[in-house]
């Protein structure tokens, strides 16, 4: 499930370089480039890990890969970022909360 997971977001990021012609700033950013299909492989891929996240962390760390996952999942139900003030401060703490809980 790990490397269906990597190929999802590195076919996604792929798709997306080719289709736009470039390299874009954040993979968030893409979002306003190919649509849905952000939250779709972002969410894809996550819940593909979800498991294998849990089953090798330590018993004692593994609240930290929960919150990773809860962080990235914020952000899939939050692509549009630019829309307002609310979503942009969602989405950007969630990516820094599921980040630094990586």
């Amino acid at each position: 499930m790990v490397y269906i997971s990597l190929l999802i977001i590195i076919s996604y990021i792929i798709y997306s370089i080719i289709k736009n012609k470039k390299i874009p700033d954040s993979l968030s950013a893409t979002y306003y480039d190919n649509g849905i299909w952000f939250s779709i492989s972002l969410l894809s891929s996550l819940f593909l890990i979800i498991y294998p996240m849990l089953e090798i962390t330590p018993e004692n760390w593994k609240f930290l890969a929960f919150f990773t996952i809860l962080g990235l999942s914020f952000v899939g139900f939050s692509p549009d970022y630019r829309s307002n003030s609310l979503v942009d401060k969602v989405h950007t703490g969630m990516a820094l909360f599921g980040t630094i809980s990586s």
